[in-house]
């Protein structure tokens, strides 16, 4: 399975080819990982605990740009290296308080329909990613195979 990331990650892309993918840079319009064949179905947005940050605050209307191009997608998800209690305490510099990425999760995910899953770290976030575009692969493989199944003239008599 060709996994591709996007060339604007310099070397900070998830190295899924530990978990059987085939990785690929690419342009991508949006997000940072999708599924050669899918790049308009399926999109991982990944972002470290600064990013993330930064998200809330000075890039958030950049950020809020990704997130609708995301919207059509059909599967999709925002990775986010870090955890629920260390969003709460806060200790990050800035000008983002602690209560403002919470509300921003929230928020985001009732107004954009898009998941955000706090992974804790980058490796959480890779064995993440891995499962998520595997089963989004495994979902449409099945999908298709029903298709066919049905679309064989035996099965029309």
């Amino acid at each position: 399975m060709d996994c591709l990331f996007d060339s604007r990650e310099q070397g900070h892309h998830y190295g899924l080819d530990k978990f059987g993918f085939r990785m690929s840079e690419a342009n991508l319009v949006t997000g940072d990982m999708t599924l050669r064949g899918f790049e308009n179905d399926v999109c991982v947005e990944r972002k470290t605990e600064g990013d993330f940050i930064a998200c809330c605050g000075g890039e958030r209307s950049r950020f809020e740009r990704e997130l609708l191009r995301m919207r059509p997608y059909r599967s999709k998800c925002v990775l986010v290296e870090s955890c629920w209690p260390k969003l709460e305490v806060g200790g990050w510099r800035g000008k983002v308080v602690p209560p403002v990425p919470i509300h921003s999760i929230v928020s985001w995910s009732a107004e954009y329909g898009i998941p955000f899953f706090l992974v804790g770290d980058r490796e959480r976030g890779e064995r993440f990613a891995a499962r998520f575009l595997y089963s989004f692969a495994k979902h449409r493989y099945a999908e298709f195979r029903a298709l066919v199944a049905n679309a064989r003239p035996e099965a029309q008599s």
